[in-house]
């Protein structure tokens, strides 16, 4: 652990723009995790039924409208100033949740809904414009390391965001929500520092609509020839087909279970916990790596904790479980993310990379999204186990297909 301090010390006094880039992450993280327990607790509060579809319905809001536009955003990510396209998202996202505060302080469950579906159509552009940004703020020798730190970020970020956040929204979902808008500017604000970062495809906005399907279709096309990549670009849709619905029935067993306090500060809990374990395992993970180990062994040891994570906190009614679950579900998560993000990104050239990105984000939050409406559903309908085991089994089943297809490519290649 401490060479991976040190690892990451080095890595942002060499690179000072990526560690201003960081910092803008950062913030904006930990003010979306305010939200995200804010409004899965006025969900929760006002949804009929056990509130686990209404929780469901919010977190599909949250995400399938990010996936319609992620592909498109990964064509204007390899067309636009990737800074100036987070910089006018990120301002985006702010003005619109100062409307979702003002709306959850008035108990209008709907517009906050409706708010969030626009939010996240905004929110779709950005993922492919941050992988093409740390190309650029970082040389390919530490690309590894500065998606591991990355994933350092997103965990503290998650940790101190979903644990505050859930301690303010159980006092009331307005003031978390409130926080969420005010970091977007914040963000902003650092961002505005970095550097321009046009690119090569630079075009209008008429002529990337026009071409969007056909540099998809190239973008693909490049994937499907490489196996190795085309594994990378598919490597973290498993844990999106099966997330969507672990994350409702985590909020309702807060709710069930409140260990710390209310449902909503025990929620925090168990978000914080699983933040701590993306965190921690990516740096375990890019450690052994870089010491030799197979990356193959690495993608099994990432499902086999991601996997059993969400069965050992979904099976139980002991806080201990809850705890060591979501742990290994969180670190399961944190480190297919983090070397599918780093083989991506050292794989793909910069003149693909933002359309193989996008398309890789869409296949996760499209199946995330899904997942959560369809997990939401069940256990309505089935309880905890008919809702976990089927998104369990269906993403570990496409886990299989997706490292299967490519791990027999060359073999097959070879014997031809």
């Amino acid at each position: 652990m401490l060479r991976a301090r040190v690892h990451f010390v080095r890595l942002l006094r060499r690179n000072p723009l990526f560690a201003l880039f960081l910092a803008s992450e950062a913030v904006s993280l930990a003010g979306d995790w305010f939200g995200v327990v804010a409004v899965s607790v006025l969900a929760l509060q006002q949804g009929g039924g056990t509130g686990a579809l209404a929780v469901g319905i919010t977190l599909a809001l949250h995400d399938l409208p990010m996936a319609a536009v992620r592909p498109f955003a990964g064509v204007l990510a390899d067309r636009f100033d990737r800074r100036n396209l987070l910089i006018g998202v990120h301002l985006a996202q702010g003005f619109l949740t100062v409307g979702m505060t003002l709306a959850a302080g008035l108990g209008l469950l709907p517009v906050v809904q409706v708010l969030i579906l626009v939010r996240s159509l905004i929110a779709g552009l950005d993922w492919p414009a941050r992988a093409g940004a740390i190309r650029r703020l970082v040389p390919e020798a530490d690309l590894l390391d500065a998606n591991a730190a990355g994933g350092v970020v997103w965990s503290v970020s998650f940790a101190f965001g979903m644990s505050l956040g859930g301690l303010v929204a159980s006092r009331g979902p307005t003031l978390a929500l409130g926080v969420d808008a005010a970091s977007f500017f914040v963000a902003t604000a650092l961002l505005l520092v970095l550097p321009a970062m046009p690119t090569q495809g630079a075009g209008g906005l008429v002529d990337a609509a026009r071409k969007v399907v056909g540099d998809l279709a190239d973008a693909v096309r490049i994937a499907r020839a490489d196996p190795a990549l085309l594994e990378v670009v598919l490597a973290k849709a498993p844990f999106g087909l099966a997330g969507g619905a672990g994350v409702v029935l985590l909020t309702l067993v807060a709710d069930a279970h409140p260990f710390a306090g209310s449902g909503a500060s025990t929620l925090g809990v168990l978000q914080a916990v699983r933040g701590v374990g993306t965190g921690v395992f990516p740096l375990l993970a890019a450690s052994l790596l870089r010491r030799g180990a197979p990356l193959g062994a690495l993608w099994i040891a990432t499902a086999a904790a991601g996997f059993g994570g969400m069965l050992l906190f979904g099976a139980s009614s002991v806080p201990v479980w809850f705890v060591a679950g979501t742990l290994l579900w969180g670190g399961g998560i944190g480190s297919n993310w983090m070397l599918a993000s780093a083989e991506l990104q050292r794989r793909a050239t910069d003149t693909v990379i933002g359309r193989l990105a996008g398309f890789d984000i869409f296949l996760v939050e499209l199946l995330f999204g899904l997942s959560a409406l369809l997990g939401g559903a069940a256990y309505e309908q089935w309880g905890t186990w008919g809702a976990l085991g089927t998104s369990v089994t269906a993403g570990s089943c496409l886990w299989l297909v997706v490292h299967g297809v490519a791990w027999r490519a060359p073999k097959a290649s070879a014997a031809g």
